[in-house]
């Protein structure tokens, strides 16, 4: 059938164990290098792990091999942080086979953003921004444009826009919401999340802990909407890759909505997943802007189909026992990330006869209840696994001559060859 069109899908039907890590504290996330070779971890350990995808999983070795039996993943590259890790992201343009890109940007608590070398982990360059008593503020989200040439940093009520490469201050600060006092226009709140629309649309979007998320021209910083819906502050926000979706999540809120970027009057679909605490929970979309792959609080790994009905069930591509808080799909490779784990939290003995509201939500009134009458501290928590998995599924083909999408013939596989069952381990990666 020379000739046929076909089409390639994403097959989220059936995934198998690739290869893994384990971490030693809760992992924040996981995000795969724009050439796909490596992918980035933040830990509360304030350090940030880089690990390299091994041979067979790029097409370079012995597929064959049981990959069940692989010895866990260990990090190439590693730097150090000296607070809380907030947000990380890649340079949009890195190229493993061009060092001179190979780098990545985190911010934390009390520091200035900081650019690493991703072949080193030696730092590169810092990013520095001050508040009107001219004390140095620390970002809490961060984003490349496009082209990489620019830097965009959260703040509270702020973005902060750097050249990439002249470290020191911002090029200029965009105030969110207007000058003049006890206005209610604009978007308030600590900025905690960026994305950059790669389709070249000339926009981003940025959500804030007081539930709002504005999208934003990127060549001015003019507000173009605000969008809201969510019952409490957002912490990831991602384009589709075509452009015309922008998906905004939230903490303590379970609905992931899908807006349609082109009538943002409301959101045109609503993605249940279990989110009922603070920790944030990325998602990512396929390259055809079909699937949206979420973790889920609950320990499932979900796929929803944005072209299927909304009354139509979401896909579980994986169930493991503790919280998944990230589901990042590979780049142009049938693979899936997923990070696996939560800070632990020590149970709270609730005394009914204290008075108490009858929800139990006071955690702190409860702790000192239990002091008061002589029950010593609440007992810790059990262990909790912390690490992350690499996952491979596969792609349903159209038409028996099928061939990969032009420039990545190399990496694209058919459903066909990803048929063994899922495997266990501590840190993985799965390919889809």
């Amino acid at each position: 059938m020379a000739g046929a069109e076909c089409t390639w899908e994403l097959d989220l039907s059936v995934t198998s164990h690739l290869c893994g890590a384990e971490l030693p504290e809760c992992v924040k996330g996981l995000k795969w290098a724009p050439d796909g070779t490596c992918f980035l971890t933040a830990c509360d350990d304030n350090r940030l792990r880089l690990y390299e995808l091994p041979a067979h999983a790029l097409g370079g070795g012995d597929e064959s091999a049981d990959a069940g039996d692989a010895a866990p993943l260990a990090p190439a590259v590693s730097a150090r942080e000296s607070e809380t890790i907030y947000d990380y992201c890649w340079y949009p343009g890195m190229r493993s086979t061009d060092p001179a890109t190979c780098c990545f940007a985190s911010t934390s608590r009390d520091q200035p953003v900081h650019l690493w070398d991703a072949f080193t982990g030696a730092l590169r360059a810092s990013y520095c921004a001050h508040d009107g008593a001219d004390q140095l503020t620390a970002a809490r989200s961060l984003a490349f444009s496009v082209d990489g040439t620019r830097l965009l940093c959260g703040f509270e009520r702020a973005v902060c826009v750097f050249d990439t490469a002249r470290p020191g201050r911002p090029l200029e600060t965009r105030a969110t919401v207007p000058s003049r006092r006890r206005a209610r226009e604009g978007q308030r709140g600590i900025l905690s999340t960026i994305a950059v629309d790669g389709s070249g649309s000339g926009l981003y979007a940025v959500g804030s802990y007081a539930g709002s998320t504005g999208v934003y021209a990127e060549a001015g910083g003019e507000l173009v909407c605000l969008l809201g819906g969510h019952t409490a502050g957002v912490t990831h926000v991602a384009f589709s890759a075509d452009g015309r979706t922008l998906v905004t999540g939230a903490r303590q809120d379970g609905r992931l909505l899908c807006w349609d970027v082109r009538h943002t009057a409301r959101a045109y679909r609503a993605c249940e997943r279990a989110a009922p605490s603070n920790q944030r929970i990325l998602f990512s979309l396929d390259n055809t802007s079909r699937w949206l792959v979420s973790g889920s609080q609950d320990g499932r790994v979900l796929a929803f189909d944005l072209r299927a009905e909304q009354t139509e069930p979401p896909t579980c591509v994986l169930h493991v026992g503790d919280a998944v808080n990230a589901a990042m799909l590979h780049p142009w490779l049938p693979i899936l990330g997923i990070a696996i784990g939560e800070r632990e939290r020590a149970p709270l003995a609730f005394d009914d006869t204290s008075g108490s509201d009858a929800d139990g939500e006071r955690p702190g009134s409860a702790v000192a209840a239990g002091l008061l009458a002589g029950g010593g501290a609440p007992e810790r928590a059990p262990p909790r696994r912390h690490e992350v998995r690499i996952r491979k599924t596969g792609w349903a083909i159209t038409a028996a001559d099928a061939r990969a999408p032009a420039g990545h013939a190399d990496g694209w596989r058919s459903a066909a060859a990803v048929t063994d069952s899922c495997g266990e381990g501590r840190a993985e990666a799965c390919v889809a």
